[in-house]
């Protein structure tokens, strides 16, 4: 049996806005930008043979 996930490489941009901006509605702003990144990087491959 082989098993094995890979994560992708990734650069992610800095993101600016107000410090406002970044706490209204409980970080909502710090939620979304962070879902974007995972998102866009982070790559899981799980092969298996013989499983």
């Amino acid at each position: 049996m082989f098993s094995a996930f890979t994560v992708a490489n990734c650069e992610p941009t800095v993101k600016t806005a107000p410090i406002a901006e970044w706490r209204a509605n409980n970080y909502q702003k710090v939620t979304q930008e962070t879902e974007k990144v995972m998102d866009a990087c982070w790559s899981w491959t799980i092969s298996c043979r013989a499983c």
